[in-house]
């Protein structure tokens, strides 16, 4: 739900053959992990600890979305709503392993390379406002 509805504009504007097949690769690939978690590991479906209410989130991103966005256009507050839903899409796996007692080394590794992914992150917007005096303070949030 994260890239996909991050990268929509694909269908709206071309930016360059790199980009473009980029977007279509990771929509893919995100459409192809979905597939399997829905088919091939569906039977490792936790139900019973599974008691997080996701759709409490979704409508404090879109909420959000809707209220700050850099432009009052679907394409923009679907951006928008991508960044914030990244921001707390862990939540609910964090929340599921502390309350089974399952949070062991697969999941604190899980973690770890989530919090460095978004390490990364700032270190790019810290470095594209450094030598192209770009801000975007959605992102930074």
């Amino acid at each position: 739900m994260v890239f996909i509805t991050r990268y929509l504009d694909l269908f709206f504007s071309f930016v360059s053959l790199y980009n473009c097949s980029f977007k279509v690769i990771f929509i893919m690939l995100n459409m192809f992990t979905l597939y399997l978690i829905l088919t091939k590991y569906k039977e490792t479906y936790d139900k019973d600890d599974d008691k997080f209410r996701i759709e409490f989130l979704i409508f404090l991103c879109v909420t959000l979305a809707m209220a700050f966005n850099a432009e009052f256009t679907i394409l923009e507050i679907l951006w928008t709503f991508s960044i914030y839903l990244e921001a707390v899409a862990i939540i609910p796996q964090i929340y599921m392993a502390y309350k089974s007692g399952t949070f062991d080394k697969d999941v604190s590794f899980y973690v770890l390379m989530l919090y460095s992914y978004r390490s990364l992150y700032i270190v790019n917007w810290i470095y594209r406002y450094e030598v192209e005096t770009f801000y975007d303070p959605i992102v930074i949030v």
